[in-house]
């Protein structure tokens, strides 16, 4: 188990917009975000897959692939949620995950979150993330969904 050593999260943590209830309309359309405990199997597999990345990359270990290293939940303030949206008819219903917490915006998969995991190990030094959320001009965040 590998413990976070520090978090980019202020005060007022970043959080979903949706609802955090489901909420069906009134033809069951639904738009909600199911929170995820470090007990679900969604965000074990994202922990799990973290922490190989961290104890390789961070830490030197080299029995990664015969080792299973985790993440001791998430950083101060991050929580992960699972999307569910009725799309139009003809549409698929979507069914994503999302890690919240920065003020750089939500990662849309545990491998979107590595390099930022990787910069928080490090001691989280401002300007120096080179994470895709991190990377993107500000002006660019909100069309691209980073904010």
């Amino acid at each position: 188990m590998i413990n976070w050593t520090t978090s980019d999260v202020g005060i007022h943590p970043a959080r979903p917009k949706e609802s955090l209830e489901e909420n069906p309309d009134p033809i069951g359309r639904v738009n909600w975000m199911e929170h995820l405990p470090n007990s679900s199997a969604t965000n074990k597999a994202w922990r799990e897959f973290i922490g190989g990345f961290i104890a390789e990359r961070h830490l030197g270990y080299t029995d990664t692939d015969e080792t299973a290293y985790w993440m001791n939940g998430f950083p101060k303030g991050y929580a992960l949620y699972r999307h569910h949206k009725t799309m139009p008819e003809g549409k698929p219903d979507r069914d994503d995950v999302y890690l919240f917490g920065s003020d750089v915006g939500r990662f849309r998969s545990p491998g979107e979150f590595l390099l930022h995991a990787l910069w928080l190990m490090e001691g989280g030094c401002r300007h120096q993330c080179k994470c895709k959320n991190c990377t993107v001009p500000p002006e660019r965040r909100r069309r691209s969904g980073a904010a």
